[in-house]
């Protein structure tokens, strides 16, 4: 066998050397001037068909792109109508079992609901059946278990709402408001700091846990030998209209009010015992900066604006009295003009050697201080002697040289001319208390009830 020339054998084992992906490598195409100048003698479709070789794969990534895009809008389009879809099913079904009317047709009332009959030592109506004493078999069986009666919204009358059983007693509470306040925050609310709805709980909401119900009304007066408490209740057209209300236990929780320790013209002044008192405060506070802001407002009227006079160094007096002066040094301040900051005065008068007597001796003595360095007079030994529409009027026991130069301890009056004056000088007995304490033997402490 012949053998081949070397020269053809060196080309072989070269060709048997050369990778695979140099081999696998895409022709390389050409302009078409360079293939027409070093090829003259090829025809002209041979050429052209070399040189519009990358056109369809250009029309092809077109429409791979193009048919991304339409898969994805329509993947939006569809996911964004089973959206509304499932958010308008669910709004659908829940007005369904919301709103439904079917408890409302046919509801059952007794007559004696409707009509109560008359009886009593006033004759007045007895409520013996409730509105929705016969609605449904709970109600039916909740009014055969024996009545629970309590008196007020407070926190009494809601610590015993939180001890009982659901369907342990037919409860009806009996308040003047149709909420629970919580009261340790009302000088706060009072100046803005929070707002009025963040402190009070609807009673309707939290007497619902036990299934009881609810009166808007006052306790006067109770019969004891018939367990009837009669009830001063308000209607549309503003007049009193009482009844009564029969238990078989009676709890009452009605609080106290406030101390007026025999001092001639309270009713200038403010108290801050409930959501209106606190309203009404902070209507005047405000007031009283915007006509001292007026330009026709004489100096003198302006101080007396600006002055504000608290009765009392217990806790409610004092938390008023700071929150009166965080409310000039964090909103007047910035928001009335300058003078209306520098002309505020803040009176606490006090009866007793200290405020905030019942608290410890280093708080009584922090508070003073405080005071003392933000500007708030505290006028201690003193008392309240009246109150005017247009000032206060205190007696003051002050040390005091006589002709033989003896220290003697002399009582001076002061008036101190306001437009505002806070009465938190201590809390006395419910008057609906005090009657039942008049009614209930050896009750010889008068002060157990406040």
């Amino acid at each position: 066998m012949m053998q081949p020339s070397r020269p053809f054998g060196m080309v072989l084992r070269a060709s048997r050397t050369i990778p695979k992906d140099v081999i696998r490598q895409p022709r390389i195409s050409y302009p078409e001037r360079t293939f027409g100048s070093r090829f003259s003698s090829s025809s002209t479709g041979s050429t052209s068909s070399v040189g519009q070789s990358p056109a369809p794969e250009r029309r092809w990534s077109l429409m791979r792109l193009g048919l991304s895009v339409a898969k994805y809008t329509a993947f939006l389009i569809g996911s964004a109508g089973a959206g509304v879809l499932l958010i308008g099913g669910s709004v659908f079904i829940h007005d369904a079992f919301t709103y439904s009317e079917k408890h409302l047709d046919r509801v059952p009332v007794s007559p004696l609901a409707l009509n109560p009959k008359l009886g009593g030592p006033k004759n007045l109506p007895i409520a013996e059946v409730n509105l929705d004493d016969e609605e449904n078999e709970e109600c039916i069986r909740m009014a055969g278990k024996p009545r629970l009666v309590i008196v007020g919204g407070g926190w009494g009358a809601l610590g015993v709402l939180k001890t009982l059983n659901p369907g342990d007693y037919h409860v009806t509470v009996i308040a003047p408001e149709t909420f629970s306040t919580f009261t340790p925050l009302l000088p706060s609310a009072a100046v803005g700091t929070v707002q009025v709805r963040s402190l009070v709980e609807p009673l309707r909401k939290i007497i619902a846990r036990v299934r009881g119900h609810f009166l808007n009304g006052y306790a006067v007066d109770l019969v004891m030998s018939e367990q009837l408490l009669e009830v001063e209740t308000i209607e549309s057209d503003g007049k009193k209209k009482r009844l009564y209300v029969p238990y078989d236990k009676l709890i009452i929780a009605v609080g106290s009010v406030s101390s007026t320790h025999g001092v001639p013209g309270l009713e200038h002044c403010f108290q801050l015992k409930t959501i209106s008192d606190a309203r009404n405060v902070r209507r005047r506070v405000l007031d009283n900066f915007e006509t001292a802001s007026l330009p026709t407002t004489t100096p003198e009227e302006r101080k007396r604006l600006l002055t504000f006079v608290i009765c009392g160094g217990g806790p409610t007096g004092i938390e008023t009295a700071a929150e009166i002066y965080d409310l000039c040094q964090e909103d007047i301040v910035n928001y009335f003009p300058k003078i209306c900051r520098k002309e505020v005065s803040i009176y606490i008068v006090q009866s007793r050697d200290h405020i905030l007597n019942t608290y410890s001796e280093n708080i009584s003595k922090y508070a003073e201080q405080r005071f003392a360095r933000d500007g708030i007079e505290v006028v201690t030994n003193a008392r309240v002697k009246e109150v005017w529409k247009d000032r206060v009027v205190y007696t003051v026991k002050v040390e005091e040289k006589d002709k033989d130069g003896k220290i003697q301890k002399v009582t001076k009056e002061v008036a101190v001319p306001s437009n505002f004056v806070l009465w938190s000088t201590g809390i006395a007995m419910n008057p609906f208390t005090r009657r039942v304490s008049d009614l209930l033997p050896n009750q010889v402490h008068r002060k157990v009830g406040s």
